[in-house]
């Protein structure tokens, strides 16, 4: 499979880059104009959780200030041969250990689009599920923020599986057909490129993956008779564990959602081996939710269930998580929201220090540009 998505990529790129056809554009020769793009999104908290002695909020403050925010630098042109050539580079707006978030190029034509560089992949991309609408991308099963201290609890930190990330990757989607997308990518090591002179990463990294295989499709369509439309998808991900003896990680995912009268119903559900193949040690998902828009407003809500076995006869830790918003758009690109959110966690031994009831009220803003 390696080999012929590898194949199949240098066909294209071959295709792209050394037809004479294509060498000049089709508006004046130059370099490719990048514009600006990006959003800002800020959100003032307050969090009551269990914070006794010993307990996970314990000596944590009940309010704060959170942000997230990227810039991108974007662009593209269209070749003589109707072939679109572009670049994306996505710049973090906060000092963190991941300060270019995704940067790659892609070439897209009636063969498809092929992506290469620092993106997700065709299997986390085709994941679905439900979302609501608040400031910093808040949902129950994806989010860019974790606002409840979750202790030593399994279940309290991941949303959605992952083997990737934004790792280097090769990426080709097909043309949409009939309402079909399907996409394929091969990342070659999990861990990121910290440097272009690093050269080659090392193949036996502790708990590491490998030679990352992705699948994900996507298909949508309406009914046409009352104006309903819909989409179903599907993802499977597998990587090689570069520990002698260790264990390849995999995860496959389905998700679906509707829409009719303004109301989109979504959800998914996901499953997770977590490197490991000790029966009852997987890492379990769902999640649905309904939202709706009327005029500037827009309402959500949401529940998730994270379930991560702790293996044969030891049951689960387990995260409940509900969450209701309402936002309002004043005008392109600028929105206030408020939302309320509610996460449970349970310890599969009762552990006081790895069970946690958070209620979190916040009030945010997004800015796009």
């Amino acid at each position: 499979m390696k080999k012929a998505l590898l194949a199949t990529s240098a066909i294209i790129a071959a295709g792209v880059i050394a037809a004479p056809a294509i060498a000049a554009e089709k508006k004046a020769a130059g370099p490719i104009a990048l514009k600006l793009g990006g959003y800002f999104t800020l959100m003032g908290v307050h969090t009551s959780q269990d914070d006794g002695a010993g307990q996970p909020g314990n000596n944590l403050h009940d309010n704060m200030i959170t942000r997230e925010a990227e810039v991108s630098f974007s662009g593209s042109t269209t070749l003589d041969n109707g072939v679109s050539v572009g670049v994306d580079v996505q710049l973090e707006a906060e000092t963190c250990g991941d300060q270019v978030d995704e940067s790659y190029i892609w070439f897209k034509g009636s063969f498809g689009q092929v992506v290469l560089g620092a993106e997700n992949g065709a299997g986390n991309k085709s994941f679905r599920g439900s979302s609501v609408p608040a400031a910093g991308f808040i949902s129950t099963w994806t989010s860019n923020y974790r606002l409840y201290a979750g202790g030593g609890n399994a279940a309290s930190g991941p949303f959605r599986s992952d083997v990737s990330g934004d790792s280097e990757k090769i990426t080709y989607w097909s043309p949409k057909m009939s309402g079909f997308q399907a996409g394929v990518s091969y990342t070659f090591d999990s861990g990121e490129i910290g440097s272009s002179y690093a050269g080659q990463e090392a193949d036996n990294t502790a708990a590491q993956q490998s030679n990352i295989m992705e699948l994900g499709a996507t298909y949508s369509g309406n009914t046409g008779k009352d104006g309903a439309s819909y989409a179903v998808s599907g993802a499977y991900i597998k990587g090689d564990n570069e520990s002698a003896g260790g264990v390849d990680q995999k995860v496959w995912a389905l998700g679906a959602d509707v829409t009719f009268s303004g109301i989109t119903i979504a959800g998914g559900y996901g499953k997770n081996n977590q490197a490991t193949t000790g029966s009852n040690t997987d890492l379990v998902d769902w999640n649905l939710g309904i939202k709706s828009s009327s005029g500037p407003w827009s309402y959500g809500i949401s529940y998730s269930n994270f379930d991560a076995e702790a293996g044969a006869g030891l049951g689960s830790d387990e995260r409940d998580h509900w969450i209701a918003a309402a936002s309002y758009a004043f005008g392109p690109g600028i929105s206030l929201s408020a939302a309320i959110e509610n996460v449970k966690l349970e310890d599969n031994l009762n552990a006081a220090a790895n069970e946690n009831n958070a209620t979190s009220i916040m009030l945010g803003t997004a800015l796009f540009f």
